[in-house]
């Protein structure tokens, strides 16, 4: 089985590079990759609005509004997420928004200068969504919030300094109360001043994350495990990895790179008594250090502009025990202590991490990604992604769609809701247009399962769904316009 697993993924490569490595028409060293960029399923579109809500959370029935603008002006862009929510059985104000962690600054959805590896300066304050450093050996598909009621505000920034050095960081919430997860890698392109094609692409880099947080989201956690007791005396993770472009035209980009991590134990006080309580458990008791590699490869092509863009990425990783590969993803905000004890569990094994993203016309959205080991289970349990986007496909219909599925360990569990699950969708209907200002009138239905404050005031996974009506004013000049007679 491994052997087949192997072969596949040396296959996926050799196949790009077969199909692919010709001379082009012309060179495109100097290309800045804004061709190969695929937008983000739910990707906000620039406008002054907002949308009007019934909802419900879990057994709560609430009525009110959210203002969010979203604009930019060059480089600079900004969103903000304003809520006015009212319980309509107590006639309150629905704060829950309002308390712990930053409190009130969660109105602002991001705050943001330039594109990321496109642009010399680029930084991000906010919501932080597929966040990622370096090639990912640590920091991998990364998410901020774990609520969309308890969103956190987190940083992230990217410089490149004469086109040769260049430092990545990313910190998941800017909380007072306590340090959280920073991550960092400076890195280096010994060649990136030259106008040597291909070379000039090559980069070495070094990561170190580190994680203290002893912050909650809410006391009334109905999850005993997320309160970071782990981190009692906080995580560090150590990574190193190279790369460079094998191809880079217009029209193709193709990558290679090798990488490293290695995670020491973890010196918590709790952690020590809970390996304790299990004496005749020897891996347990055996607990140390761990370590992985792996190797990737990225391909990147588009086909008459935007008519086709896909976005590859295949990675074979080797792991010792105590190691988890891209252990800082989605899955590790939603829950840090279990997180931590999937790495304790955790045994030398081998696998995979596949990433794709496909573009049609930009119409037609689809991002996935999955990391799995070759025989998983409960020990070892894979983690999914998928998003699909098909707003601009229509006229007037808006439609996306997307979910994080962590700790699958048979089939059965991608289709099951869970406390390792977030999910999203929004069916909606644009049913009048003003003319001349395009004041759009959206209506349709928004459905998450997230983290929310219940009636009982425990804090846990629940469904959120209300009817969805918006005024929206584009300020894009590519926003859909609605015609009649058309969907």
């Amino acid at each position: 089985m491994k052997t087949k697993k192997l072969i596949i993924f040396l296959l996926s490569i050799f196949l790009s590079f077969y199909t692919y490595a010709q001379e082009p028409e012309g060179d495109a060293t100097d290309d800045d990759g804004q061709d190969f960029e695929i937008a983000d399923v739910h990707h906000i579109s620039e406008g002054i609005g907002g949308n009007f809500n019934f909802t419900n959370i879990g057994d709560q029935y609430l009525i009110g509004a959210r203002f969010k603008p979203d604009l930019s002006f060059g480089k600079l862009g900004f969103g903000l997420d304003v809520p006015i929510m009212v319980d309509l059985t107590t006639g309150k104000v629905r704060v829950d928004e309002f308390q712990d962690g930053i409190g009130a600054l969660r109105i602002i959805k991001y705050v943001r200068w330039g594109v990321k590896k496109r642009d010399d300066v680029y930084f991000r304050i906010g919501e932080l969504r597929d966040g990622q450093l370096g090639f990912g050996a640590l920091i991998s598909d990364y998410n901020n919030s774990i609520s969309f009621e308890k969103r956190k505000l987190g940083f992230e920034f990217d410089f490149v300094f004469k086109k040769k050095f260049g430092i990545e960081l990313l910190y998941s919430d800017i909380n007072f109360n306590s340090f959280t997860m920073l991550g960092i890698r400076p890195y280096y392109k010994p060649f990136g001043a030259t106008e040597i094609p291909i070379i000039r692409t090559f980069e070495l880099g070094l990561g170190y994350v580190t994680d203290h947080d002893q912050t909650v989201l809410t006391q009334n956690d109905i999850d005993f495990y997320r309160k970071n007791y782990f981190l009692d005396k906080g995580i560090n993770s150590f990574s190193a990895d190279l790369g460079l472009y094998l191809l880079n035209f217009k029209w193709l980009r193709w990558s290679v790179y090798g990488q490293g991590g290695y995670t020491p134990k973890i010196k918590s006080d709790t952690l020590q008594s809970y390996i304790a309580a299990f004496p005749n458990d020897e891996h347990l008791q055996n607990y140390s250090a761990g370590m992985g590699w792996a190797f990737g490869s990225d391909f990147k092509f588009n086909f008459l502009g935007n008519l086709l863009k896909i976005n590859y990425r295949a990675e074979r990783f080797w792991n010792s025990d105590y190691y988890v590969s891209r252990f800082y993803n989605f899955t590790y905000e939603l829950n840090k202590d279990n997180r931590i004890l999937q790495q304790v569990y955790s045994q030398k094994t081998d696998g995979m991490y596949m990433k794709l993203g496909i573009s049609i016309l930009d119409k037609i959205i689809l991002h996935t990604n999955i990391i799995f080991e070759d025989e998983f289970n409960s020990a070892h349990p894979a983690e999914l992604y998928f998003g699909l986007d098909l707003s601009n496909l229509f006229k007037k219909v808006t439609f996306y769609t997307s979910m994080n599925q962590g700790h699958i360990t048979n089939l059965s569990d991608i289709y099951k809701f869970s406390d390792e699950t977030m999910f999203e969708t929004l069916l909606a209907w644009t049913f009048y247009t003003v003319p001349v200002i395009n004041l759009q009138f959206t209506a349709g239905v928004d459905f998450k399962w997230t983290y929310a404050f219940l009636s009982d005031q425990n804090f846990e996974a629940t469904h959120y769904v209300s009817p969805f009506f918006s005024i929206n004013l584009p300020l894009n000049k590519e926003e859909k316009q609605p015609e009649e007679n058309e969907l």
